[in-house]
């Protein structure tokens, strides 16, 4: 069901949750940026789209080295409404990039390395869909990945 979501405060919610998963051997640095003027809040449905962030802040805890990396925050760009993760992991090689939002698929390359279902991806992006949204992926060579969530101000037309 949709409600108001100030952005802040879910991504400082959902963090605090993951937070708590994280393997002891990791340091993880997390930080949380947001630039926006007026209202800070979207319409959307609270619980999926934090189970959406949910799920790229494990990723970039779990596909990441021992120091880990991670900024989340929101920009306001015209009539959208931007929330990024970026983080300094491993990235997801170009290859795999095309696939990488299919439900089931794992890059053969991290399936020996750490368990997964395959199932993450395509659900953030199938949230951000039924949001009326895109979901945008960068890999930033050498410095990990940022996934941008860009959903519709539906506050301003």
């Amino acid at each position: 069901a949709a409600s108001d979501v100030y952005k802040r405060q879910l991504i400082q919610e959902v963090w605090r949750e993951v937070e708590r998963e994280i393997p002891v051997r990791k340091k993880v640095r997390f930080s949380v940026v947001c630039r926006m003027e007026g209202d800070w809040t979207i319409r959307a449905d609270r619980l999926q789209l934090g189970r959406a962030l949910g799920n790229l802040f494990r990723n970039a805890v779990k596909y990441s080295g021992e120091e880990v990396g991670i900024v989340a925050g929101c920009i306001r760009k015209g009539k959208r409404i931007l929330i990024f993760v970026r983080d300094n992991g491993f990235g997801i090689d170009k290859a795999d990039q095309k696939h990488m939002f299919e439900t089931g698929y794992r890059s053969p390359s991290v399936e020996h390395r750490t368990e997964g279902t395959g199932l993450g991806l395509s659900f953030v992006k199938m949230v951000v869909s039924a949001h009326g949204g895109e979901i945008g992926y960068r890999h930033r060579e050498g410095r990990g990945s940022r996934f941008v969530l860009i959903l519709k101000d539906k506050k301003r037309g």
